[in-house]
Formats: C-alpha cells, sequence, structure tokens
C-alpha cells in the first residue's frame, strides 16, 4: 500500500512539473509571438484629417503628408502602424530614411522626433526608439506619449529582451507607471478616441497575464469618475429605493442643460422622463427595478417615481452599487459601472435634475 502511495505521489509530482514546463512553454510563445505597436488599430475616426486617408497607403510620401498635416500624436501612431502593413519594402526603407532626414532638419521639433523613434521601433525593431520616446514624453506629458511610450516598452520587454510576462522587471514596471499616467492625463484633458485606443490596447496585454495581470484587470474609468463618498449597496437586490433631492439650487447644480424648467407649461416633442418629472419636486424617492433581458448578465433597468410615474429606462451589465453620490452633495446619482463586462461603454451617469433623469453626456463623452 506503501509503495502505492508512493508511486501515485511520484506520478502527481510528474504530472505537475509536464504542467509547469507545458505553460511556461506557452507563456514564452506568447511573449515571442507578441506585437502591440503593430497589430493594435488605434481610434482616429474623429479627427478632420481621418476622412482623407486612403484606404492602404501605396507610397511612403503619402504618410508624410499626413504626419506634416496633423499635429494629433494619435493621427500619426496609427498612420504609422497602417504604413507597416500596406507598404511595399522598398517604400518601407525610404519612410524610414525620410523619418530620420525629417528629424535631422528640425532635431527640436518634438513631433518630428516622436515620429521617427515610433518608425523605428515598428519599422526596424530598433530599441533606439524607445530613446526617442522618452525624450518627446518627458517634454509633452500628454496622454498620447505616455501611450505610445507605455506600448513600447510593453513590447520591448517581451521581444526585445526576452522576459517572460510572469517576470517583473523594472521596463514591465515603468511601461505599467506610463500606461497608467496616460489614463490620467486624459481624465483633465479627454481627447477624441484616446479611450477605445487604450481598451484595445489593455485587452491585448492581457492575455499576456503574470506581472501584468493585476494592472491589466484595473478598472481604469475610475479615473474618470471615482467611486462616490456615499453608495446604497444593492447587496443582490432587484429592487432598491434611491433617495432624491428635491431642493430647487441642488437640481439646478446637477442639471445637464439649462433649457428645461419644470415651472413652465410642456413643450411638444419632450420625453416620457420630462413630462412625468415635471412636478417631481414633489416626490422623495425613486425605485430601481432590474429585469433580465435575452442577454445573458444584460439588465433593463426601469425607474419610477413614488407614484408609479415612470421616470427612467435603460440596459446595464452593472446590477451592483448602482447608487452614488458623486459630487458628495448629498444628491444620489444612478451610476452604471460596467467596465469588466463593457470597457468600450464602461459607465452610465444619470442625474436627477428638473428634467427628470438625464443622461450626463459629458462623462458618456469621455469614452465615446
Amino acid at each position: 500500500m506503501r509503495m502505492l502511495i508512493s508511486k501515485g505521489r511520484n506520478l502527481g509530482r510528474a504530472l505537475l512539473a509536464v504542467l509547469v514546463v507545458a505553460l511556461c512553454a506557452s507563456n514564452m510563445a506568447l511573449a515571442q509571438s507578441f506585437d502591440l505597436l503593430r497589430t493594435v488599430p488605434l481610434e482616429i475616426k474623429e479627427y478632420e484629417v481621418s476622412k482623407d486617408l486612403p484606404v492602404t497607403f501605396a507610397t511612403a510620401d503619402q504618410i508624410i503628408q499626413v504626419l506634416d498635416s496633423s499635429p494629433v500624436l494619435l493621427v500619426h501612431m496609427e498612420v504609422l502602424r497602417r504604413g507597416y502593413s500596406d507598404l511595399p519594402d522598398s517604400e518601407k526603407e525610404k519612410l524610414v530614411a525620410a523619418l530620420l532626414k525629417r528629424h535631422q532638419q528640425q532635431e527640436h521639433d518634438l513631433p518630428r522626433a516622436f515620429d521617427h523613434g515610433y518608425a523605428q521601433l515598428i519599422y526596424k525593431n530598433n530599441k533606439t526608439g524607445l530613446f526617442y520616446l522618452r525624450k518627446v514624453n518627458d517634454k509633452l506629458q500628454n496622454q498620447f506619449t505616455s501611450l505610445a511610450y507605455g506600448m513600447a516598452q510593453v513590447e520591448a520587454d517581451l521581444t526585445l529582451e526576452n522576459s517572460t510576462p510572469e517576470e517583473m522587471t523594472t521596463r514591465k514596471m515603468d511601461a505599467m507607471y506610463k500606461l497608467s499616467d496616460a489614463v490620467k492625463l486624459d481624465a483633465l484633458n479627454h481627447q477624441p478616441g484616446f479611450w477605445p485606443s487604450y481598451v484595445r490596447v489593455i485587452e491585448k496585454i492581457k492575455p499576456l497575464g503574470g506581472a501584468y495581470q493585476s494592472f491589466s484587470n484595473r478598472d481604469f474609468s475610475l479615473m474618470y469618475v471615482p467611486m462616490g463618498s456615499n453608495v446604497i449597496p444593492m447587496r443582490g437586490a432587484q429592487i432598491v429605493t434611491m433617495p432624491l433631492a428635491t431642493e430647487p439650487e441642488i437640481l439646478a447644480l446637477n442639471a445637464v442643460h439649462t433649457s428645461c424648467n419644470p415651472e413652465t407649461k410642456q413643450s411638444e416633442g419632450e420625453s416620457d422622463s420630462s413630462k412625468a418629472s415635471a412636478g417631481t419636486q414633489v416626490n422623495e424617492t425613486a425605485v430601481l427595478q432590474f429585469f433580465p433581458t435575452e442577454k445573458p448578465g444584460l439588465y433593463r433597468v426601469r425607474v419610477t417615481g413614488s407614484y408609479g410615474q415612470p421616470l427612467l429606462s435603460f440596459e446595464t451589465y452593472s446590477s451592483n452599487r448602482i447608487v452614488e453620490d458623486l459630487e458628495g452633495d448629498g444628491a444620489f446619482e444612478i451610476v452604471a459601472r460596467q467596465y469588466k463586462e463593457d470597457p468600450f461603454n464602461p459607465i452610465l451617469v444619470y442625474r436627477y435634475t428638473p428634467c427628470g433623469f438625464e443622461l450626463d453626456k459629458k462623462i458618456f463623452g469621455y469614452f465615446h
């Protein structure tokens, strides 16, 4: 019996060793095949220059023309990425040479230094490009320079220095700091295209796991809308009561726009929620009810007033901690946080105003 137990233990250890070796080999293969700068499409459709971009770039001159016509570095990053996929090898060589000459002509021009460095990494796998991206980021310190440098650091760590995903290195730490800085900077001065581009980068990094696991699982939308000072937890309930602030001062402060006056007669074309809430200053609570939909994890939320009048209806993946006081002013907002389920649409904020519940379009705009 002891012999059988001993053989069983040895077999178990052998199987565990095989699994560990296989896992390490799999992670190493993932690291070696990892390609961030060339494969992740960045979102530039909100910029005017994107409307005139060719479907496929055929020459280096086309790339240079776009770089010279747009000051937006996110556009530069995406156009250089597309050029790598589109251009024949002869034009790639021509582009790299042209970018070097362009930089040498005006060495203190930071966007030109950025383009030269980014191209060195994409087209040549030349780690010298990191020097230029770091230099530009130190000077400009905006969300796009931080994003580019962070992306380049992740890729250099794995493909140029052959680090494993599990091994925590100085370069990995620097990459995570720069990627975090990018979100913080965008939260302070939001620019179009940043959020969807950032999410695509994080989704690309996530399968690496290892040292990046905790970082890539963060809810980055919290940098735009921190958790409220007061939260009414759902605790798994399907119905929750939300206190409504009815003081005119708070209603006016939280109003998304000022075109609605609850004291005036309603005009044609107002929404049902506005009609139902024209006299909402007498309401003290709202009732939120959650109904499952045909899509797993997606809820239909219906909000009614104290007397059953409809105030709001929307869909969300969030069914927990949905009522928060964001400003700490005693007025609660409906805050549907759903980053883990839908990172491209991570948060919906509905404010109670003189017009009823309204979507906060400024917050919505951060992510779209």
